[in-house]
């Protein structure tokens, strides 16, 4: 065990002083990251909900030039306010973790409303539950406005409802990703019928118009929500209105199947696509015997020495390996429009996988030729100052990670832009 493990595999990549901290004591350096983070109160969904009711009623040319330019300002805005707290962090292993649920549970900013609003479901949704039960943080993003409207719950209503019998529809779309990609997985044993079953019990979950007198923006709609009692996994639920889907959601949290398939898609995240099962069996016993507690589970996953082994297995993502290579030269932060050109050309612009299933997390999505050459193109294109020994840098980022064949690479180049280049695309750099 050592410091570049904790730094690049549990962090996001070690900044030039940080590898020799982490040595000291690698699994006490992770979990002592274990603490809410925040971000600065720029927007809020209900704030942008508000700026954008008041755009609506504009019908001008200018008006509506207006309202485009702030949804875009928005969403890149917010975006680069994630990407540089994550490059500036004290506390890496939390906004990997982030970086993990957000994508997790993908909404994709597209069409004028999810464009302004997708980038706060992280911020509202998931970062206040990172450290709490995994059922608080489902509930909360399947209530957040974002998630509804990309899924289009807001206006699904039940058949025996009121706005049902007056020709209102049901709509599938949320209930089926739930149970497919955020809890149960798709080999989580569920059915047709219990994805209409969820269906119903969420029936009515919608948004309110905005108001500033109404901080929160969902909205539960009795008059969308079927009334009747719905059997979800061979259970009964027969609870009223808006608390039955909330039971719904609560239960299937709490199931076997979705300790399962969180479990092993976080340690996939962290350690490698091929995990090992003891690794495995630990951390979904303890989700098991916590009731997804996640702050637990994070444990049982930092602390198993199968979590360490020296190999690099995993391999960054174009997120990843901007967020590394900028703490790697010791930089705070990068500005709006090279982190969106960057992160576009790499692949990987925020809140844009363009599937509820979000991003790929495996190494035969992003080891690819094309991928490889954007790296490299991305890495000439960095104006910095080059005034470090480059191989000393070596030896701070990767510590005893770094093979001597890379090192004799950056010791010989033919020039410190070259060696630049070597030590950022080597194997040792690309993998975690």
């Amino acid at each position: 065990m050592n410091g570049a493990i904790a730094t690049n595999r549990f962090g996001l990549g070690a900044t030039p002083l940080e590898i020799e901290k982490a040595s000291e004591s690698p699994i006490e350096y992770v979990l002592a990251q274990m603490k809410p983070i925040s971000f600065d109160k720029v927007y809020s969904s209900q704030s942008i909900a508000l700026k954008m009711q008041h755009f609506r009623k504009g019908t001008s040319e200018a008006s509506k030039d207006e309202a485009r330019k702030f949804r875009q300002a928005t969403y890149r805005q917010l975006s680069l306010a994630t990407l540089n707290n994550a490059i500036s962090s004290k506390q890496p292993f939390m906004w990997r973790l982030l970086d993990f649920f957000s994508n997790h549970f993908s909404v994709t900013a597209q069409g004028a409303y999810l464009t302004a609003i997708s980038p706060t479901l992280e911020r509202e949704a998931i970062a206040p539950n990172l450290l709490g039960k995994f059922s608080d943080m489902l509930l909360s993003v399947s209530r957040h406005p974002a998630m509804l409207i990309y899924l289009n719950n807001e206006k699904s209503y039940g058949k025996n409802s009121q706005l049902g019998k007056k020709g209102k529809g049901l709509n599938e779309n949320l209930a089926r990703e739930i149970l497919e990609l955020h809890t149960l997985g798709v080999k989580g044993g569920f059915t047709q019928s219990d994805v209409l079953a969820l269906a119903n019990g969420i029936s009515g979950w919608s948004i309110r118009v905005p108001q500033i007198a109404e901080p929160e923006l969902f909205y539960f709609r009795k008059a969308g929500h079927e009334p009747n009692e719905q059997t979800l996994l061979g259970h009964l639920f027969s609870q009223k209105d808006e608390k039955q889907g909330e039971a719904m959601l609560r239960y299937i949290a709490a199931q076997p199947a979705t300790a399962k398939f969180i479990s092993e898609k976080l340690v996939k995240h962290f350690v490698s696509d091929t995990p090992p099962p003891a690794l495995l069996e630990q951390v979904q016993q303890t989700w098991l015997k916590t009731e997804g507690d996640l702050k637990a589970v994070y444990h049982a996953l930092v602390t198993h020495p199968h979590a360490w082994f020296d190999t690099l297995e995993k391999f960054k993502t174009p997120r990843e390996f901007l967020i590394s290579t900028y703490r790697g030269i010791g930089l705070s932060s990068i500005k709006e429009g090279f982190a969106m050109r960057s992160l576009t050309e790499m692949g990987q612009a925020p809140f844009k996988a363009g599937s509820p299933a979000g991003y790929e997390d495996s190494e035969d999505f992003w080891n690819s030729g094309y991928g490889l050459i954007a790296r490299a193109n991305w890495l000439t294109s960095l104006r910095i100052n080059l005034e470090f020994e480059i191989p000393e840098l070596a030896n701070r980022l990767l510590g005893s990670t770094l093979s001597e064949h890379t090192r004799m690479l950056v010791s010989r180049a033919e020039s410190r832009e070259r060696a630049f280049a070597l030590l950022f695309m080597s194997p040792e750099f690309m993998r975690r």
